[in-house]
């Protein structure tokens, strides 16, 4: 049964009202039973395969997959290399019981949901996510959260890439006995834990930038430094970024909130894509429905134009200029009682950019600038994007070295000329 999300994404109650829990929501509300109802048929598939191994090792290693699919009976009768093959490419999703975790402590909130970190009884350490039901006071809230959560699931249950984040299991309730009979958390995702946030890591690499440069300023050199720090930081975050975005928009997938908040970094500092709440395909995107952080927001977005796959473009390209100014965009603007009307109309109607000052290669500057272009259909793909990034942090850096002593000569020239008027 397909899950209607333009409908569901529709207001039906005053949001004054208020509840006590998940439970006394869902009895008093038809409209959220069905909600809840839908998404059960929308994710009645995810978890149901599961690999069972023989209990015998003296018998001949052999994995047999119980699954309600038909093709799963053609796998039983092949080869076990075939078996092993098929395998690895179908993605096995548990379901599990929320007793089967201990939580260990809390890792964050979002606007209706909250992140633990969280150990089973093998002591392995995932992340748990679920509904926070302290945020949650109205119908409208459980249905729009409710939904944002079950279509993570369903996306994440068929993605499987090295930059995305791996779904390992699910709630075994469904979603409506979840909400319906438990007063906790309800419905919950087991997801991989992830050892850093890239929004976390800007913010520490700006300050060791800070000291670099004040060091090189003092010895009066080219600040090279900096500028080998921003193509490893192209290199080891933005292409694995782009690897991602590639994936998804094969798969059909818009993100509709790509930000640092949302990158991520597992253990061996690999880039993962996270929080897929607002996550769609593309034909299932809302033209008039409004979503996402304002400051990475694309202008045919806050202008209710519609989602483009090129709409993540445009928030790439504001994270790329993050990522190699190592200043927030729009920081200034923000800090002054500026309304998101406003914002919005700056951006989307003046095309009004974050400063490219802070970046000495003009490629990147080139790229960034491709990115966010007012018309989707003038950025580039993230295919091209990849390509370019590439180009830009291969080993030649000829171009990019003169670049960069051009820029730093304008610079320097612009002190010594504020200094002499200082003088004067």
């Amino acid at each position: 049964m397909m899950i209607n999300l333009k409908r569901l994404g529709k207001k039906h109650l005053d949001k004054n009202s208020s509840a006590t829990s998940f439970s006394t929501i869902v009895k008093k509300d038809p409209t959220v039973r069905q909600t809840l109802g839908e998404l059960d048929d929308c994710l009645e598939q995810i978890g149901l395969r599961k690999l069972i191994q023989t209990r015998s090792r003296s018998q001949t290693a052999r994995t047999v997959v119980t699954d309600v699919f038909s093709e799963c009976e053609n796998d039983l009768r092949d080869d076990e290399s075939s078996k092993q093959a098929s395998l690895a490419s179908k993605t096995c999703v548990e379901r599990v019981h929320r007793h089967d975790f201990k939580t260990i402590s809390y890792l964050g909130k979002g606007a209706f949901s909250g992140v633990q970190k969280v150990k089973n009884h093998s002591g392995e350490t995932f992340a748990l996510k679920a509904l926070d039901s302290s945020r949650i006071k109205t119908p409208d809230e459980l249905t729009t959260a409710a939904i944002d959560l079950g279509m993570e699931a369903k996306i994440l249950s068929e993605l499987n890439h090295k930059n995305i984040i791996k779904l390992r299991g699910v709630c075994s309730s469904t979603f409506s006995y979840s909400y319906s009979e438990c007063t906790d958390e309800g419905y919950f995702l087991v997801l991989d834990l992830l050892e850093d946030v890239l929004s976390q890591k800007l913010i520490r690499w700006k300050k060791h930038s800070r000291l670099r440069l004040a060091l090189e300023n003092r010895r009066a050199i080219l600040p090279t430094a900096n500028v080998k720090m921003m193509y490893k930081r192209m290199q080891s975050v933005a292409l694995g970024i782009v690897e991602g975005m590639v994936y998804l928009h094969k798969k059909g997938i818009v993100i509709r909130d790509l930000k640092p908040a949302n990158i991520g970094f597992d253990r061996n500092g690999n880039v993962r894509l996270f929080d897929f709440g607002m996550a769609r395909r593309l034909e299932d995107c809302d033209k008039g429905e409004i979503c996402g952080s304002l400051r990475y927001m694309a202008p045919e977005v806050a202008n209710s134009e519609g989602y483009f796959f090129k709409t993540d473009v445009y928030s790439f390209g504001i994270i790329l200029c993050e990522l190699c100014s190592l200043t927030v965009p729009y920081d200034q603007m923000m800090k002054k009682p500026c309304g998101s009307k406003e914002f919005s109309r700056r951006v989307a109607k003046d095309g009004m950019r974050p400063s490219l000052d802070q970046i000495a290669c003009d490629a990147t500057k080139e790229l960034i600038k491709d990115c966010w272009k007012p018309s989707p259909s003038q950025r580039p793909s993230f295919e091209e994007i990849h390509e370019r990034i590439v180009r830009i942090t291969s080993c030649d850096r000829s171009e990019t070295r003169g670049d960069l002593t051009r820029n730093y000569r304008k610079k320097f020239c612009s002190r010594l000329e504020r200094q002499g008027d200082r003088n004067v």
